[in-house]
């Protein structure tokens, strides 16, 4: 592309964005615009998995041919630094090989950890902590790090994610 060209390609895409805003602000019941909000940074949010190294257990009375499933238990820390309660909407849970190649990941729904936990609500200016001991199933997977995602919202629906890896010893 000559100059010219990358000039008008940038300046039609910054008139895209401002129309596409424009009418995204427009309130159809009554035909005018509502002010438009730019979402920011998010608040400080920061997770942390204890212990580590983590230490899988075989799973006993597991059937499997020639593999044990295991099971390891760990405790979730979520550090939230921002100023309204967040509710911890997912979680998934997979083991790494060292290549950032996973197992299949396990996923835990907010009815699920609701179930599990109780409370899955984060407190601003706290540290939450959140026990977990997922068992894994059959496989030739040799695991070197587990990683845990967390998606996390507040009251208003916005979500927020954190994510948190801890060695396997």
């Amino acid at each position: 592309m000559m100059e010219g060209e990358v000039v008008f390609a940038t300046r039609s895409a910054a008139w895209l964005l401002m129309g596409a805003l424009a009418i995204a602000a427009c309130d159809r019941e009554n035909g005018s615009f509502s002010r438009v909000q730019v979402i920011g940074p998010t608040a400080a949010l920061a997770g942390a998995i204890v212990p580590q190294p983590l230490v899988l257990s075989p799973v006993t009375g597991a059937r499997c041919p020639f593999l044990t499933p295991f099971t390891t238990a760990f405790d979730l820390l979520i550090d939230h630094q921002g100023g309204t309660d967040l509710f911890i909407e997912q979680v998934t849970i997979r083991l790494l090989d060292g290549s950032n190649v996973g197992g299949s990941p396990l996923l835990m729904s907010s009815a699920d950890l609701a179930a599990r936990l109780g409370s899955t609500r984060v407190r601003p200016g706290q540290t939450s902590r959140f026990g977990f001991t997922p068992q894994f199933g059959c496989s030739a997977f040799r695991p070197r790090s587990l990683r845990v995602d967390v998606v996390l919202r507040d009251a208003a629906g916005m979500q927020q994610t954190t994510h948190a890896i801890a060695p396997i010893g």
